[in-house]
């Protein structure tokens, strides 16, 4: 380790009361450099990393996309479910999702799917089937005018817009309709961004 680049409010250790003039002190004692980035801001909006884990953790996935300067994104890969969307016509691909992964708020996106460098549009689903009495939490993508079989296959989604919140349906036709509807507001989102 020879140098650390930092914010300027970076703070660490315990009750964060390490600052950049401490990681200073301890660097010229153990031989490495610190320099102190600058705030950048957007506007009059200070880009950081922690405000940009709130709009996401939020749903507000455009915002995020705004300080990324791109869409927010994970990469994972498809395992099997229970295959009750391709029983309802709606085939989808269940991803596995790390412990420890960001993930937006529950509800349903417009998405683009990167898939062996082809990009497909998409509606995700990150929630708990309350339709069906799910009880874990479930991410999975509806990839649009798709029908291969990508079990095992890396991924990388990037979320373009928080469509709607999670939701119990009274019945599988109103959920049918729903995700109808989903399917075309992914479109016209897509199609325009």
């Amino acid at each position: 380790l020879r140098r650390i680049v930092v914010g300027e409010d970076f703070r660490f250790g315990h009750g964060r009361r390490g600052d950049p003039a401490l990681l200073r002190r301890s660097g010229a004692r153990h031989g490495f450099t610190v320099e102190v980035a600058p705030t950048v801001a957007r506007g009059r909006v200070p880009i950081s990393s922690s405000r940009i884990r709130r709009l996401v953790l939020l749903g507000q996935v455009r915002a995020a996309a705004q300080l990324l300067g791109r869409d927010y994104f994970i990469r994972t890969t498809v395992e099997h479910g229970v295959q009750r969307g391709r029983q309802l016509g709606f085939p989808t691909a269940n991803l596995r999702i790390a412990p420890n992964k960001l993930l937006p708020a529950t509800g349903i996106y417009a998405v683009r799917v990167d898939l062996d460098d082809v990009t497909y549009p998409g509606a995700l689903s990150i929630g708990f089937r309350p339709t069906f009495g799910g009880n874990t939490l479930t991410v999975e993508v509806f990839i649009l005018d798709f029908a291969n079989d990508i079990y095992d296959r890396l991924l990388n989604v990037w979320f373009v817009q928080r469509l709607r919140a999670e939701k119990r349906f009274a019945s599988v036709p109103a959920l049918l309709q729903q995700m109808a509807h989903d399917v075309e507001n992914t479109r016209r989102i897509l199609a325009r961004s």
